[in-house]
């Protein structure tokens, strides 16, 4: 029996989160700070964790995601950020990469990325 496995976009940093912020149609929704995101995103992988899920960090990185969207014609907003992640762990879990563009790296410790 396999684990069930779930998606979360990731930010890697202060800067990155809002060069992300800063273009997304739901800013308002989004944490103030990196540190304030992160300490949620940590908190729901914990309790997905908890309830036996693998959580795959999908990396939320631009030109990639707003290329992304523009194909989809998505906003960049939550249904988009959560979409992204949904697909990249399907194109991870089947060896294709976390953002479609085939740069799948060695499985992380831990089953995060």
């Amino acid at each position: 029996m396999s684990t069930a496995c779930v998606g979360m976009a990731w930010y890697s940093d202060e800067g990155h989160y809002q060069q992300i912020k800063g273009m997304a149609a739901d800013a308002e929704v989004l944490s103030e700070t990196f540190q304030q995101w992160l300490k949620g995103a940590e908190a729901a992988e914990g309790e997905l964790k908890k309830k036996g899920l693998l959580v795959i960090r999908i990396p939320l990185m631009l030109p990639r995601f707003a290329e992304w969207c523009r194909e989809k014609k998505l906003k960049m907003n939550g249904e988009a950020r959560t979409r992204f992640a949904a697909e990249g762990v399907q194109k991870f879990t089947t060896g294709l990469g976390p953002s479609g563009g085939g740069s799948v790296g060695k499985k992380p410790a831990g089953g995060t990325m």
